[in-house]
């Protein structure tokens, strides 16, 4: 995504460490996994070559790991990383910390977010991704938005 006079490069976090395969969204710990990591560090090479100046990420863990490798790769210090509440994941309501497994017996294929009650809509997620986004098209520097990939499909969707 073009912005005055810089790129914005939208990042999901990398894979993040899930062995019960749980619907995790906003809940605390779920950091990234050997492969995120490592995943991550070729994708912060690539930005670093790009002259990428400062990182927006949501609070969650997976995505700060995930922007502390990029912003370390591409030798960025405090205030260049910056963590936006917006940028947070989609709220899964009812079915965070549920086994993907739960999900599908209870809702069925395809799923389905609109008759799901407790659910954030896709649209709301996406929403507030390109909201946080035109917030940051102000910047004339090479930036990356670290997300999640429910907010980025969202944002997609609407562009």
């Amino acid at each position: 995504m073009r912005q005055n006079g810089g790129n914005l490069y939208l990042v999901r976090h990398g894979s993040a460490e899930n062995p019960q395969a749980v619907i995790y969204g906003g809940l605390p710990g779920f950091g990234l996994s050997a492969t995120g990591r490592s995943k991550v560090a070729e994708l912060a090479a690539w930005l670093h070559q790009r002259g990428v100046h400062r990182v927006y990420a949501s609070p969650l863990r997976r995505a700060m790991e995930t922007a502390r490798i990029i912003a370390d790769t591409c030798e960025l210090t405090f205030p260049d990383l910056v963590p936006l509440e917006a940028l947070t994941e989609a709220d899964m309501g009812e079915w965070e910390g549920k086994t993907i497994a739960e999900f599908d017996a209870a809702v069925g294929w395809p799923h389905t977010r609109a008759n799901q009650n407790s659910v954030e809509p896709i649209e709301t997620s996406g929403n507030r991704l390109v909201y946080a986004v035109s917030q940051l098209a102000l910047v004339e520097r090479n930036s990356v938005v670290v997300s999640h990939e429910d907010l980025i499909a969202g944002a997609m969707c609407m562009i």
